[in-house]
């Protein structure tokens, strides 16, 4: 148990996402609620079962506790998601149906409850309904909350029109302003009017129409870049943005010449899809990512850690906009040989993996488009898994089926 209170203190953990309580186990804080469940069963408790079930010195009992969880967590990663395909709803069957098995085995003797039976359903309604994370009962229970801090007035016969009906609606409001894919000035001006603060901190940084006045005032945050990150940022730009970059060493330039400069503005956080982004100073739990290579033939997927955040004017449709670069440090992955002896090998489906602690090399320029979520961070200590270095274990299960 101190182990998992450890873990829940040290990790590093995105601002969206919310920690147990760090005297888990012990009646003074309370019932748990259900999102509460699902990050300790997804995201912390994957962390570090593993490391203590699966060592040398593990009892054929605690090896069969983590084959059980594992059944557990898959099963719950499949039903959580936010995207599915028949394949995964056969996964789903095979997975619960073993947690079953290894679970009547381990607590022989104890009766299966009702929500056993239910959830064995599962897969039948994920292949007819989809991902059945939308039809949850998160935002119902949050619908719940709000009526339950509504004064009625002893008027319930309004209940229908005045609470339901308008909770509805602005149930589709906020499903709209807080897609981070829009770009319609009306609706984006409807978000500030409606609720002016909270559009102003979940609204995307990317892709924001800029007058010649403000470029001019974001120039005064300009800082100049290393030589290295230059080099990566001009050779990005030049071959994806499909716009005519110069090198500032290429001179003379010719009148009118696209130069990237060597200054350039620089933030240290930005809003993306909802979520804010930070650099690795700024914010470490912000910073750990996963994300998708920029090589449409691969769709490799990586994880990381943001260490610079640009900000650049492009012109597109005869319009200047702020685009976000990123420049990440990529983890350095274990040598083959030591990932087959990690138990995440063995059990996939936990979404972890182990890299390297040491501090990486190799970085990649992105933009938020190809972020795929956070990841949570647990960093680890010399002799862990019996690796003789420093590692990070990195838990991708935020991602929640979104790809």
């Amino acid at each position: 148990l101190e182990s998992i209170r450890k873990c829940i203190q040290d990790v590093a953990l995105p601002t969206h996402a919310h920690r147990p309580p760090g005297n888990l186990g012990e009646p003074s804080h309370g019932k748990l609620k259900a999102k509460e469940y699902l990050d300790l069963f997804t995201i912390f408790l994957p962390l570090i079962l593993p490391e203590i079930w699966s060592t040398d010195r593990a009892t054929d009992y605690e090896r069969a506790l983590l084959g059980n969880f594992y059944h557990l967590v898959a099963s719950t990663n499949i039903i959580a998601a936010y995207s599915t395909l028949n394949s995964e709803a056969d996964a789903y069957v095979y997975h619960y149906t073993e947690y079953r098995k290894t679970r009547a085995e381990i607590y022989a003797g104890m009766a299966s409850k009702p929500n056993h039976h239910y959830t064995m359903h599962n897969g039948q309604l994920l292949k007819f309904w989809g991902p059945l994370s939308l039809l949850s009962k998160f935002p119902g229970e949050q619908m719940n909350g709000m009526l339950q801090g509504i004064e009625t007035n002893r008027r319930m016969y309004d209940m229908d029109f005045t609470m339901l009906r308008q909770m509805c609606r602005v149930g589709r409001y906020n499903a709209l302003a807080s897609d981070g894919h829009f770009q319609s000035a009306e609706m984006k001006a409807l978000s500030h009017l409606l609720s002016p603060n909270k559009s102003k901190s979940s609204m995307d940084t990317n892709f924001q129409s800029v007058t010649a006045e403000e470029i001019a005032k974001l120039r005064r945050k300009s800082r100049t870049i290393s030589e290295t990150d230059y080099n990566l940022l001009f050779k990005y730009l030049y071959e994806h943005t499909g716009l005519p970059w110069r090198h500032v060493n290429r001179i003379p330039h010719p009148p009118n010449a696209l130069v990237l400069p060597s200054t350039i503005p620089t933030l240290t956080h930005f809003q993306h899809r909802g979520h804010k982004y930070s650099t690795k100073t700024a914010h470490d739990g912000n910073s750990a990512i996963q994300f998708y290579d920029y090589d449409p033939h691969r769709r490799t997927v990586y994880t990381g850690s943001i260490t610079c955040i640009w900000q650049i004017a492009l012109e597109y449709q005869g319009r200047k906009q702020l685009c976000i670069f990123i420049l990440v440090a990529m983890d350095i992955s274990l040598s083959s040989e030591e990932e087959e002896n990690l138990p995440f090998h063995q059990y996939p489906r936990f979404n972890t993996r182990v890299v390297d602690g040491a501090p990486s090399e190799q970085f990649v320029v992105l933009e938020p488009s190809h972020i795929i979520s956070h990841t949570v961070v647990y960093p680890r200590p010399t002799g862990t898994y019996g690796i003789n270095r420093e590692t990070k274990t990195v838990c991708l299960s935020l991602n929640r089926g979104r790809y």
